[in-house]
């Protein structure tokens, strides 16, 4: 008797144990959590861009993009060539700018042409033309312009341009991005390292890196650390083994593309006219609101980020679809990424 009294005894305190070990991890890990910087959360044009047929899709003004960032709660703004490009009369450009610091919104980063979302052949001569980018980026306030690279000869054109932009104290970022030389982690640490410029950084896009070998989660974000400059952030299905990728096509994309033949092809720089065909149909089938489950995995990428003291600009760079309006993927995603941002979740 005395021996059964003694067993239950020590599993009595053996569970009171367990438990005081449980709620003193827990409050570890909250402690741990409130220690993580905070991270930016900023919105892009590309919103009101659509994936797939979208009816009776009204793009946002940029007052009324701006009036959505403000209200909601974004710490910035992503511009995109749709909104504004180096090809827009000055005066409107400086007017937006002044609009976009009267809504006491930064500007994370412009994209300053058409031919740098569709990835075409053409986009990397961008690299060899800074200064209207420059003086965009400048207007703005902004201090990451986005390039493309897609040939190792363009790598020392982004050396040129970093030289230029340095003594502004502007970036030149490129993403993870496919058909390009930063379409998996390796090459683009590789190219990182060719490069070796201190004001040449990358923008990580999980969703461009999900299907590679290396994937793209707290590993390859702590292997990128040292060039991470902005993030951006979009949401598709997983893709089941050995299903084919969805292509994207490009716009009017210049075989051996040359200065001479870009700029023949009407490719001043400005905005080329983009349907919701030409934006890319094909993924809308496996396109996912950030908040929705069977894509990117958030949780493991706000940790990586926390653990590596990233407090740049998360920027969500989803694109309108017949499910959601620019304003709902606005609103929603805020409030699915700002507990993320805020080091409360993940």
């Amino acid at each position: 008797m005395g021996q059964q009294i003694w067993t239950k005894l020590m599993a009595t305190m053996n569970r009171r144990a367990f438990l005081s070990a449980a709620v003193l991890a827990a409050a570890g890990a909250r402690i741990a959590r409130a220690a993580w910087p905070g991270i930016k959360l900023s919105l892009s044009g590309r919103i009101s861009e659509p994936i797939g047929e979208v009816t009776n899709l009204k793009p946002l003004t940029y007052d009324e993009f701006l009036h959505i960032a403000r209200t909601t709660g974004y710490d910035a703004v992503c511009i995109r060539p749709l909104q504004c490009n180096i090809s827009t009369p000055l005066d409107e450009m400086v007017e937006m700018a002044r609009k976009t610091r009267a809504a006491g919104l930064q500007v994370s980063m412009v994209t300053c042409d058409g031919d740098q979302p569709p990835n075409n052949d053409c986009s990397p001569f961008a690299l060899l033309n800074m200064a209207p980018r420059l003086r965009m980026a400048e207007i703005f306030g902004a201090k990451l312009i986005r390039c493309q690279i897609k040939r190792p000869e363009q790598l020392g054109w982004a050396q040129r341009a970093c030289d230029e932009a340095r003594e502004m104290g502007i970036w030149i970022v490129h993403l993870s991005h496919p058909a390009t030389l930063f379409s998996n982690l390796e090459d683009a640490i590789d190219c990182l390292k060719k490069i070796n410029r201190p004001n040449f950084g990358l923008v990580y896009e999980p969703v461009n890196w999900m299907n590679t070998p290396q994937g793209y989660g707290r590993d390859v974000i702590k292997a990128v650390a040292p060039w991470l400059v902005n993030v951006y952030a979009q949401n598709q299905k997983v893709r089941p083994p050995g299903a084919p990728p969805d292509v994207t096509p490009a716009i009017a994309s210049v075989p051996q593309a040359t200065v001479e033949s870009c700029v023949l092809a009407g490719r001043g720089g400005g905005v080329h006219q983009q349907t919701s065909s030409s934006l890319g149909s094909g993924g809308a089938a496996n396109n996912l609101g950030l908040w929705e489950l069977g894509g990117i995995n958030f949780d493991t990428v706000f940790r990586g980020l926390h653990e590596i003291g990233y407090t740049g600009y998360f920027t969500v760079h989803s694109r309108t679809s017949q499910a959601n309006t620019p304003i709902d993927l606005a609103t929603k995603t805020f409030a699915f990424l700002k507990p993320y941002a805020d080091g409360t979740k993940g």
